[in-house]
């Protein structure tokens, strides 16, 4: 169990020290044009105005559609829906006016100064973020930052890391805890998986099914210098010959637990998505 744990935080740091890495040399990269790269630096600028166009578009006709569900389900009358598609296709525009006034400075900036121009090249990073972006349940997430990318409407799958440590112990029949062979704080588990959460039903969150997988480790100390014998099959705790320091009985498991999950959520909604959340429910 220490090893393992060992490595997962050694892979954690190695995650953080490549980010920090990879920032570092993306604040550095500053690379002087020649009149060739100059017009390809310019070339490409000029190529990402239409990008930009198309992503404004996909993102206005993702809020549009999410418009017209919340008018199939009757959540808002014609009249604000045409209001809501108007107020989304003029911020768009905006944006796009926005944003094609900030590739032309750069163009200029370039056109402006001599070859020997110094130019920052930008560069998106890498991201290790702990937090659930809708309803701020854990969650751990590696990867690149997303350009803009339209938010889905409805999520029914969502999915956490699992990990639960605590106590075990055993109670054997006709005796109580107090007389448990087992040392109470010496005696625990481990959890460490992931699992992901699917809702049933279209418009309610109140039955929902979960399933993943799990590594269970589990430890009991022994007392009292026993230790486990086997007996033609009949398995007891005996008296060992020598002094030990230290008894233990481990079992290690890989679950994969399906299980249905009933109860409250709270709805939250907005403009261009909605999700259900089960935190302090």
């Amino acid at each position: 169990m220490t090893t393992i744990t060992k490595y997962v935080v050694l892979l954690i740091l190695c995650l953080v020290v490549s980010n920090a890495s990879a920032q570092e040399k993306a604040n550095d990269s500053i690379t002087k044009l020649t009149k060739t790269e100059k017009q390809i630096q310019i070339e490409k600028l000029k190529a990402s105005k239409k990008q930009i166009e198309a992503q404004e578009r996909e993102q206005l006709k993702a809020e549009v559609e999410a418009i017209n569900r919340r008018l199939d389900d009757k959540e808002i009358t014609a009249d604000e829906a045409q209001k809501l598609k108007k107020e989304a296709a003029k911020k768009r525009a905006a944006n796009i006016q926005d944003r094609l006034a900030i590739i032309d400075n750069k163009i200029a900036l370039l056109q402006r100064n001599t070859s020997d121009y110094e130019l920052v090249e930008e560069d998106d990073g890498f991201v290790f973020r702990i937090g659930n972006e809708d309803d701020k349940d854990h969650f751990i997430y590696f990867g690149k930052k997303s350009k803009d990318k339209p938010r889905k409407y409805d999520r029914r799958t969502s999915s956490d890391i699992v990990f639960a440590i605590g106590f075990n112990n055993a109670i054997i029949e006709g005796q109580s805890l107090d007389d448990s062979p087992y040392k109470l704080g010496g005696s625990g588990f481990v959890e460490l998986g992931y699992a992901w959460k699917t809702r049933v039903f279209n418009n309610t969150n109140f039955l929902r099914v979960k399933y993943g997988f799990s590594i269970q480790w589990n430890k009991l100390n022994i007392e009292d210098n026993q230790y486990f014998v086997n007996n033609d099959g009949d398995i007891t705790l005996e008296q060992f010959p020598l002094n030990v320091d230290k008894v233990k009985f481990r079992t290690t498991n890989l679950v994969f637990p399906v299980h249905l999950e009933l109860g409250p959520s709270r709805k939250i909604e907005r403009e261009d998505y909605f999700r259900y959340s089960t935190r302090r429910q």
